[in-house]
């Protein structure tokens, strides 16, 4: 007597593979979409990183902080990133809090705004890492997209 040999799967095993699939995909699409956030919103603090010398040189020289970014007699530099927009939140006086903000303009943290700020040029804050700074007033991504070193 001959034996039959299988020949493919049955449906049920088929159906098996296509339900794990779609668990897998229920939770593997949204951690995604929050590492992409991530990394957009992590680009602020980077393009920020190069003004701080300048704003701490600005201060040191002209003993007050800069109210314009980009024009003469002010802090050059880019102020436009691939994912948002830096701009001076508050400053321009003698004394502190002189506040950058970085605005994301695409993304789900579209119009979410990443702050740091600094009291004397040298020593910035980012994001709710200070509660009692003023880059935390200002700061309105979600907590879970901040970046590792603007979190409390």
């Amino acid at each position: 007597m001959m034996k039959k040999v299988q020949q493919g799967f049955t449906l049920i095993e088929l159906m098996i593979v296509v339900a794990i699939i779609g668990i897998l995909a229920a939770v593997a699409i949204p951690a995604y979409q929050d590492y992409i956030t991530r990394a957009q919103v992590a680009e602020g603090p980077e393009l920020m990183a190069g003004f701080k010398s300048s704003v701490a040189e600005f201060f040191g020289t002209q003993g007050r902080f800069p109210s314009t970014i980009g024009t003469g007699g002010s802090v050059e530099g880019t102020t436009t990133g691939k994912y948002g927009t830096i701009t001076i939140g508050s400053g321009g006086g003698t004394s502190g809090p002189f506040v950058l903000h970085y605005t994301l303009t695409t993304g789900r943290a579209n119009g979410q705004i990443l702050a740091m700020s600094t009291t004397d040029g040298s020593l910035w804050e980012c994001g709710t890492q200070n509660p009692s700074s003023a880059a935390a007033s200002a700061t309105t991504v979600t907590a879970k997209w901040l970046p590792s070193g603007c979190k409390p």
